[in-house]
């Protein structure tokens, strides 16, 4: 386009770096972000944010967090950003990384859904890391993030399956406490449970 006297517009700009990434051509977009600079183009946050996706999707979720941190100053990650790094290192299995960014994303007045929330608290479950995912729910309720019943029944239902009901059972009361009503999920689960350690 600029050799036939058209001079691309970030959108255009960011059209493009989406379709090389959408292909897995993430090293073209990261040249093609340096040439809008040199064609006195600036990046916006969806521009970035295209390429930081881009490298999460091949597994290059700690780039593209050095790549965010080092090019702060020159555009502003929003909410999209943080999510798009959290679900990277959370597929890489990364996990203490992943809550890392939910905690900057937070710090940064950026609240997470309750299904995001969920995501990382299942993939915490699943490897037995249920006691962190405790945790993390409890920082987001007291930064006032939306945490719902499906988050606590997660942390509950993976306290089961590790037959601790003490602490499944202490969520339950945290869930009364917070005003969360526990359904019938949760009720089965803790049920189950219950079942397991009489029979």
């Amino acid at each position: 386009m600029l050799l036939k006297g058209c001079n691309p517009d970030v959108v255009t700009y960011t059209a493009v770096l989406h379709g090389f990434c959408q292909i897995g051509e993430v090293d073209k977009a990261k040249k093609l972000l340096q040439q809008m600079y040199k064609h006195g183009c600036k990046p916006n946050c969806v521009s970035y944010t295209a390429v930081l996706n881009g490298l999460c999707k091949k597994g290059n979720s700690s780039e593209a967090r050095e790549m965010m941190n080092m090019s702060e100053g020159w555009w502003t990650p929003n909410a999209v950003t943080y999510s798009v790094i959290m679900h990277g290192f959370r597929r890489e299995g990364k996990l203490s990384e992943a809550c890392d960014i939910v905690r900057e994303m937070i710090r940064k007045g950026f609240y997470p859904s309750p299904v995001e929330i969920n995501l990382l608290i299942q993939s915490l479950c699943q490897v037995g890391r249920t006691g962190q995912a405790k945790t993390l729910m409890e920082e987001c309720l007291r930064k006032g993030c939306a945490v719902n019943v499906v988050n606590f029944s997660t942390v509950i239902h993976g306290f089961c399956q590790k037959d601790e009901l003490d602490a499944a059972l202490s969520v339950l009361d945290d869930m009364y406490l917070n005003n969360k009503h526990p359904d019938e999920v949760t009720y089965t689960t803790v049920i189950d449970a219950l079942g397991r350690k009489v029979g």
